[in-house]
């Protein structure tokens, strides 16, 4: 079988996978806000779903992406079969993890000290309980042990450890609600979930090194001593993007619950959740195009990248609107059968998300053509102004809309991306477009746009997925590498 087949047969396998496991996963989601809000009130509801906003917003904000340097730098000690170097670059990903982990904790307890007070629905809790649930940070220590699983690919189990988060809440929910257990059964429910996904991926990780006999190689003395000259150039610039790409999930969940309180709040996040069928849908999308884009650059036909994107960001923009109009006709009887009355009204804040959604799934191609040619700034830049959008805009639309207007200000943010991003677009070299992008940055968006989802999108969504392999590591250590390369 040829290479390009080979790559062709793996990426439809995953891409196959990754629609499988998002399906799933969106289905065990939803059914377990279903037991949620049915068996809690609103306000608790809205606390229960703020305080996991938390955690997920300030590891989002301050891990670095510690898994793109262990597949990057990794595939290419194993290439050379340097051992010792793949070792290092293994602890230098542990202590990345360990680091960043510390460090969002510390941000996190300070930040709601601070804030606590003028944040009615933390207020409302004992400090304890919030300094307890913020803990949960402390564990999430899994960027390595994702990397690993990824060169290695591990992408069934995986798949499987996304169902966990997913799937706890859901079976766990059941039991609270049966039992009466009330707010505190399901804030146990969501930190198990959570916790047992952040300890089994290591120890998967773990044995898939004892699997290769590459234990003794990885132990050792942990060092924050970057392995290769860029590497922390490489973490920091994607851990900014990451940071940057927090502003339209998390953020507005929790300045919608500093703002209009935690029963708006548990709103909005059962609105998020349809929403998120068509953000869900855009990541896939943006992660089988790349390769694509990629191979294109490589054969020095930057000229029709430009051509493929327009007709992926017309098809994702069609799709988008038809499901904006499908919900805010018929929404809101299904929302409020499911959820309970109380949550019919997310229907027309899913259709207003759906359509700052589509708008920005229309753009959301741009963002690997601009990686694939070279230029990784200009997602920086997009993804810079439409949370200085949303942001700016979000006080002034909820003070005159409420819920409504917390949605309107996402609409907001999406609408300067749209418009940023054809600027950059515009002035964009497509037909000069290099073979050899910028150092790092081909396999940066390789491993980020085209690869696998980070721990906390398999938290929201949860499948990763799996970019063309553009490099093989010697077959004795069984384990192809996943490098992207222009």
């Amino acid at each position: 079988m040829s290479r390009a087949s080979t790559v062709g047969a793996r990426l439809r396998k995953n891409t196959s996978l990754m629609v499988t496991g998002k399906l799933t996963g969106a289905a065990l989601s939803v059914g377990a806000l279903a037991v949620a809000t049915n068996a809690l009130t609103a306000t608790e509801f809205g606390t229960l779903v703020l305080l996991h906003a938390l955690v997920l917003f300030f590891t989002e904000v301050a891990t670095f992406e510690a898994w793109l340097a262990v597949v990057r730098y990794g595939a290419d000690r194993l290439e050379r079969q340097d051992l010792p170097g793949f070792g290092r670059v293994v602890r230098f990903g542990v202590a990345l993890d360990i680091i960043s982990a510390l460090l969002a904790f510390l941000l996190s307890v300070a930040v709601v000290l601070i804030a606590r007070r003028w944040f009615e629905p933390l207020a409302q809790l004992p400090i304890a309980l919030v300094l307890g649930y913020l803990s949960l940070i402390l564990f999430k220590q899994v960027s390595t042990s994702q990397g690993i699983l990824r060169l290695f690919d591990h992408f069934g189990r995986l798949a499987a450890l996304a169902l966990v988060i997913p799937g706890i809440r859901l079976a766990g929910g059941l039991l609270v609600a049966k039992m009466g257990w009330g707010f505190t059964g399901f804030l146990i429910v969501f930190f198990a979930a959570s916790w047992l996904f952040y300890v089994v991926q290591p120890l998967m990780a773990w044995h898939a090194l004892g699997v290769r006999e590459l234990r003794h190689v990885v132990r050792g003395p942990l060092t924050v001593k970057a392995p290769e000259r860029d590497a922390w150039r490489f973490v920091t610039l994607a851990n900014l993007e990451t940071g940057l790409a927090v502003g339209t999930t998390q953020l507005p969940l929790l300045l919608a619950g500093a703002t209009l309180g935690a029963a708006s709040t548990g709103v909005f996040k059962v609105a998020q959740e349809m929403a998120s069928v068509l953000v869900k849908g855009t990541k896939l999308v943006d992660r089988v195009v790349y390769p694509e884009f990629a191979a294109l650059i490589a054969r020095g036909e930057g000229g029709e990248v430009i051509g493929l994107t327009l007709k992926t960001s017309a098809a994702l923009l069609v799709t988008g609107l038809a499901l904006a109009g499908l919900f805010w006709l018929v929404g809101p009887e299904p929302l409020g059968a499911l959820f309970g009355e109380r949550y019919a009204q997310a229907a027309g804040v899913a259709a207003i998300l759906l359509l700052a959604a589509a708008l920005a799934g229309a753009v959301a191609p741009l963002f690997p053509a601009f990686y694939a040619t070279g230029h990784p700034n200009k997602p920086l830049w997009g993804r810079a102004a439409a949370v200085s959008a949303l942001v700016i805009s979000f006080w002034p639309l909820t003070a005159a809309f409420g819920i409504h207007g917390a949605a309107g200000a996402v609409l907001c943010g999406s609408v300067v991306l749209i418009a940023a991003s054809i600027a950059l677009a515009v002035r964009h070299p497509w037909h000069e477009a290099a073979s050899q992008p910028c150092a790092g940055q081909a396999d940066l968006s390789a491993s980020r746009t085209a690869g696998a989802m980070s721990p906390t999108e398999a938290e929201r969504s949860g499948f990763p997925g799996q970019p063309a392999s553009g490099l093989s590591v010697p077959s004795k250590l069984g384990a192809p590498s996943y490098r992207g390369r222009a």
